[in-house]
């Protein structure tokens, strides 16, 4: 199964990843090249954790006080590349040594070890499963696994018993496939064959397809929301044509049309990450052939779709001169970190990362939930230790100690 999005990417481009630190007062944008080429991040933590691979022989992570660092795992055939809210876990496709296959798996990010999670019993050529989406709280992977060779299910990979369930299809002898995935992994959202790739949610392991407004079959479903609420996906128009996407409300089973931006909309249109409260989605709109090639937007309830460039605008982001902002592929929960993929002025292929001012939450929070809680020191007692750059390192003296249990005690409650 190929990438999605920027599948088409022609492999002979040079590519240089670049990062947007764009957290310090005043708001100015500095491009550093600080990835190897032919990388591009796909995922975002709370935390700031990016990773991705793209054309590059190893996955790559990186952290704001670390950089960029690889950390194996090879180049995927299928999947993508997401992070866990609090950026201990990170999820891709990987080879099994033991069966020379690949699957959908899970990195640790505190013991450095990638483990492939298995698939439902069958495979495809060297594919057994791929993995697509993480939950937020790192212990449900989702994406697709083979139950013949011509045939995947939607497939959720569970911590809690080390085992891969069949998400199923409800369209006999069609294949369907998981995207994504809530907070907890209750709400897993991905698409359907049959009727084209229509939207899918599986709430509790049930399927429901997603139906836009006119009667037509909703384009596939991308992103979901924390809380496991709200769903965003991809929608593709005729070539020349102009396409809108949606957010879809899993309680209310209600859609509402996300219209395209009014210059530089395209036939595709991608959202790919949506807010706990449904107000606001991220993602890109480009035209034939990858989305590496068209232009990023922002979307919020009473504002409506405005490009990346007017959002950091507003937010008293100044971005590089010249630089093209083509896709955002994710944004964490808090909408504090946002990361995606531009282009320089000499036309090279980069992944930019944002920290948007003024939302930094207080360092108790560690997975980035909003309140600080058993979680957090849970995770706090887990990383035990020297620990550089890492979320559970509180106070920043490069070690998890008592120190940073005392502070999180301290700091017990909502986050404010």
């Amino acid at each position: 199964m190929p990438r999605p999005l920027a599948a088409a990417a022609a492999p002979s481009v040079t590519v240089a990843v670049a990062v947007l630190a764009l957290a310090a007062a005043p708001a100015t944008a500095d491009i550093t090249t600080l990835i190897p080429a032919n990388s591009l991040m796909d995922g975002i933590s709370a935390t700031g954790t990016a990773a991705g691979v793209f054309n590059a022989p190893q996955h790559i992570m990186w952290t704001p006080g670390g950089g960029a660092m690889p950390i194996g795992g090879g180049s995927p055939s299928a999947g993508q590349v997401k992070v866990s809210e609090d950026g201990l876990f990170i999820c891709s496709s990987v080879v099994n040594l033991a069966t020379g296959k690949e699957e959908m798996a899970r990195y640790d990010v505190v013991a450095g070890t990638w483990t492939p999670l298995g698939g439902l019993g069958s495979s495809s050529g060297d594919s057994t499963s791929s993995g697509w989406g993480i939950s937020g709280d790192g212990q449900s992977v989702v994406g697709l696994a083979w139950i013949n060779a011509g045939t995947a299910h939607a497939a959720q990979w569970v911590a809690s018993t080390n085992s891969v369930i069949d998400l199923g299809s409800t369209v006999a002898g069609n294949s369907s496939r998981a995207n994504g995935v809530d907070f907890d992994g209750n709400v897993v959202v991905g698409w359907q064959d049959g009727n084209s790739r229509q939207g899918a949610v599986w709430v509790n392991g049930v399927q429901e397809l997603i139906t836009r407004p006119d009667g037509s079959p909703a384009g596939e479903a991308y992103g979901v929301s924390a809380n496991g609420r709200w769903v965003t996906g991809i929608s593709f128009s005729s070539p020349f044509g102009t396409a809108s996407t949606y957010v879809y409300d899993t309680q209310l089973n209600t859609v509402q049309i996300i219209p395209n931006l009014s210059v530089g909309a395209g036939s595709r249109m991608a959202g790919t990450a949506v807010s706990d409260d449904g107000q606001m989605v991220v993602g890109g709109t480009w035209p034939l052939g990858p989305a590496t090639f068209g232009n990023a937007f922002v979307w919020r309830a009473g504002i409506g779709t405005v490009p990346f460039t007017d959002y950091l605008a507003e937010i008293g982001v100044t971005p590089p001169a010249n630089y093209t902002f083509s896709f955002i592929t994710d944004m964490s929960d808090d909408g504090r970190w946002m990361v995606g993929w531009g282009r320089t002025p000499n036309n090279q292929l980069s992944t930019w990362i944002l920290e948007v001012p003024g939302k930094e939450p207080c360092p108790s929070d560690v997975d980035g939930s909003g309140t600080v809680d058993f979680s957090d020191l849970l995770s706090i007692l887990a990383a035990w230790g020297p620990c550089q750059a890492c979320p559970q390192d509180v106070d920043g003296d490069g070690e998890v100690a008592f120190g940073d249990l005392l502070q999180v005690l301290s700091d017990f409650g909502d986050c404010l």
